[in-house]
């Protein structure tokens, strides 16, 4: 499998009240979080396959988290509803950071004032900032997308992944992360996670989902009874029987 990249800012290497679990586990966090969304819904089972953790130190390291500032916890999760997690940066640790990086862009102009005065090492500085670019332009090429890489990490669970990636074959859909982030904004909007809607999808042989396709239905976040109108028929123990504004269901 392809070496994955996440970006991850800076505040929280600068946060040094973090201990090594909880920094473990806000860095698996922000692996689930999509570019235009800070709200992210993993299993604990994803988290703890993802750092070696046992599920009881996860809960206990969510909960440091959401005390000091990093997490906003909706739900205590379970087999249907993911607790969902909302990343913040705590203020006081946002202006640490702030001033520290300050510090170091003055003491960065100070060494290179006082190297080009006495004329050290220009030629060797020049250099090193070519290098350092080739370096960067290396590093930030993106690896191929993987789907099933994508999914899992998403809390997706295996099955669901093999029948609805089959679906979207059979149907000529390209598999991009641009197109996955929109199911998963989607699954958002619609109060479901997205084992769900891959799950939903896979049985109705969709290649992708929108929020609005699952109104008024079961499960749905807005699914309401349906009234009866007027002259509508069903059929009740073996009868027929006719819906009436005033006197409700009556034998037809």
């Amino acid at each position: 499998m392809a070496t994955r990249f996440i970006p991850l800012p800076i505040e929280v290497i600068a946060d040094r009240g973090l201990s090594l679990e909880q920094l473990r586990v806000l860095i698996a966090l922000f692996s689930f979080k999509a570019a235009d969304s800070d709200v992210v819904f993993p299993r604990r089972q994803a988290i703890a396959d993802m750092t070696g953790m046992h599920l009881s130190n996860i809960s206990t390291a969510t909960s440091a988290l959401e005390a000091k500032g990093w997490l906003q916890k909706d739900g205590k999760g379970g087999h249907s509803k993911a607790t969902r997690y909302t990343i913040t940066i705590p203020n006081t640790v946002a202006q640490s950071a702030t001033v520290a990086e300050r510090a170091t862009v003055a003491e960065s102009a100070t060494g290179t004032v006082a190297e080009s005065a006495t004329g050290l090492r220009v030629a060797d500085s020049a250099r090193g900032k070519e290098h350092t670019s080739e370096q960067t332009n290396r590093t930030e090429r993106p690896g191929p997308f993987d789907p099933v890489a994508w999914l899992l990490n998403h809390g997706v669970s295996s099955q669901h992944i093999r029948d609805w990636l089959h679906v979207r074959k059979a149907k000529r859909a390209a598999n991009t992360e641009t197109a996955f982030v929109r199911i998963l904004n989607q699954a958002n909007r619609a109060n479901l996670t997205l084992d769900h809607v891959v799950q939903i999808m896979a049985e109705k042989s969709w290649q992708g989902f929108e929020a609005d396709w699952i109104k008024g239905q079961p499960g749905s976040s807005d699914s309401k009874q349906a009234k009866p109108v007027a002259g509508e028929l069903r059929k009740c123990g073996g009868r027929r029987e006719v819906f009436n504004d005033v006197a409700g269901w009556v034998p037809a």
